[in-house]
C-alpha cells in the first residue's frame, strides 16, 4: 500500500466520518452506518436500557449470532447482515430513545 500510495496518492480517498445528527440524506446513511461500529451501537442501546439479548430477539436474530456480527467487525471480517444491523440498532436509537420505557 505505501508504494502504491508514493505513486499515486489520488488512488487513495480520505474516508470522514459522519455524526448521526449529520446524518439528512439517504447516502448519509452509509456513510455514518460505516463509520461507527456495531459494539458502539449497542452501546448507545444498552444505555438506553435495552440489552444485547432484548435487541436480538427484537429483530429475530439468535444472540449468539448477534455476538459473532459483532466480533467479527472488530477483527476486520463482515456478515452480510452487518448493515442491516446497524440500521435496526439505528432505528431503536431514534424510535425507542424517545419513549419513556424501557425495553428488556
Amino acid at each position: 500500500m505505501a508504494i502504491t500510495f508514493l505513486d499515486d496518492p489520488s488512488a487513495f480517498k480520505a474516508v470522514k466520518s459522519k455524526q448521526v445528527k449529520e446524518v439528512r440524506q439517504l447516502t448519509d446513511v452509509r456513510a455514518y452506518l460505516d463509520s461507527v461500529p456495531l459494539d458502539a451501537l449497542l452501546t448507545q442501546l444498552k444505555a438506553k436500557g435495552i440489552t444485547q439479548k432484548a435487541f436480538a430477539e427484537q429483530i429475530g436474530m439468535n444472540t449468539r449470532h448477534l455476538a459473532a456480527i459483532k466480533s467479527s467487525e472488530l477483527r476486520h471480517h463482515y456478515f452480510n447482515e452487518l448493515g442491516a444491523t446497524k440500521l435496526s440498532c439505528l432505528w431503536m436509537l431514534e424510535h425507542l430513545g424517545k419513549s419513556k420505557g424501557k425495553v428488556q
